[in-house]
């Protein structure tokens, strides 16, 4: 038995959402990617894009694998491998864990499914980015949210999310990445970032008042 990743294309017949669309083959298989089943892929800069992967002897005929090279396509039937420079992100089955923000490939944890020769999985928390699939950028080893799998990663609101997945048990939490340091804005002259700051009854708003007049009182009147 045999795992094929089929590429399609869909030719609308009438409509622009015309729910009977016409389904078209446009490889019978990704070249050299046919036995892998578990698999990053996404779109960037009007490309395929297929990174990681593994093998799972227990579900398909295939010798024990994981992955970490990297593959493009402008149509999915050509691809090109991308051969990335050290240090990269490290061999994984990628579930889940993936978005594009800010022009560049971002990877967020996963970790490698459980196989026969390999029984307990592996979860990874690190985070990386590359504008171009060949040079990766760690930003960080071990974020603060829990090595996860099957977690969704979303942008919204100018940041990127992490929500939920699985690590022994499903779990429910939400993370969101703090806004970019050394940019333009927070460097310009005229601008002064404070940390959050939010108070939900009168009191606590008329206290912050006066917290905020005492700080800029001392600082307008300090030498």
């Amino acid at each position: 038995m045999f795992v094929y990743l089929c590429l399609i294309d869909i030719n609308r017949v009438s409509g622009p959402l015309a729910p009977h669309g016409v389904y078209r083959l446009v490889a019978p298989y990704c070249t050299p990617r046919w036995k892998y089943v578990i698999l990053l892929h996404l779109p960037f800069h009007n490309r395929l894009w297929v990174m990681g992967g593994q093998t799972a002897p227990g579900f398909a005929e295939a010798e024990e694998h994981f992955y970490d090279d990297i593959w493009a396509s402008p149509n999915g039937i050509k691809w090109n491998k991308m051969v990335p420079q050290e240090p990269h992100w490290c061999s994984r089955g990628m579930i889940g864990g993936h978005v594009v923000f800010k022009d560049r490939i971002w990877i967020l944890g996963g970790g490698k499914y459980d196989t026969p020769q390999t029984p307990d999985r592996a979860f990874y928390n690190d985070v990386w980015s590359s504008h171009d699939g060949i040079h990766w950028h760690c930003h960080i080893q071990h974020a603060p949210w829990t090595a996860r799998q099957y977690h969704e990663v979303a942008v919204f609101d100018g940041r990127m999310w992490v929500l939920e997945g699985w690590n022994q048990s499903n779990r429910n939490d939400v993370w969101y990445s703090d806004p970019p340091k050394n940019t333009p804005l927070i460097d310009a002259p005229n601008v002064i970032m404070l940390p959050h700051l939010g108070a939900s009854t009168k009191e606590n708003l008329l206290r912050i008042g006066d917290i905020i007049e005492s700080i800029i009182r001392d600082f307008v009147t300090t030498d």
